[in-house]
């Protein structure tokens, strides 16, 4: 549960708490979803800065620096962008001006922090009307597929990351210890 609108939004063990505690709804935890963003992060994940003096995001891969990179979100559910589409956006009087340019991010709940926003409401890989937005032929929107980030193109430079929609298959081998 976040304060803003995201794109791979998590149904959390806390959501269903707070809807439950409302009186208004009886909830089946077992739907509840892994919330990961800042797992074992420690209270500076909370306290401190996102990002240092030169830039570089302190808790990867929840953060990213490089406005507008086109990419994955945080879940690996859809194809967004970092931070904001419009570095023309500036505030005044802030501690949180990473860049040293007035820039803000889209989102203004997160202190400045850049992180992947998914392209809405066309990013999510698992919605198979988006199809319609993918980069390459091969691409497939369906449940189970994933943002994966690479370039997939013999001219491209590593600037020029993108994510790209695909069907993911995890296969855990256990290992046998003697």
């Amino acid at each position: 549960m976040t304060a803003s609108s995201i794109t791979d939004a998590v149904v959390s063990e806390f959501t269903l708490a707070l809807l439950e505690g409302t009186g208004w709804y009886q909830v089946d935890y077992s739907f509840a979803e892994p919330f990961r963003w800042g797992y074992n992060r420690s209270c500076t994940f909370i306290n401190n800065k996102c990002i240092d003096g030169s830039l570089n995001p302190i808790a990867q891969p929840e953060f990213c620096s490089r406005l507008k990179r086109e990419g994955c979100t945080f879940t690996g559910r859809a194809v967004g962008f970092c931070g904001t589409r419009n570095t023309n956006i500036i505030f005044d009087d802030t501690p949180y001006d990473y860049w040293g340019n007035k820039s803000i991010v889209i989102d203004s709940f997160s202190n400045n922090c850049p992180y992947m926003v998914g392209f809405s409401p066309n990013g999510d890989c698992e919605g198979p009307e988006n199809v319609e937005y993918a980069v390459l032929e091969a691409e497939v929107y369906t449940v189970g597929s994933r943002c994966l980030e690479g370039t997939l193109s013999d001219t491209a430079s590593p600037s020029s990351y993108t994510g790209f929609c695909f069907p993911v298959q995890v296969t855990v081998k256990k290992k046998i210890f003697f």
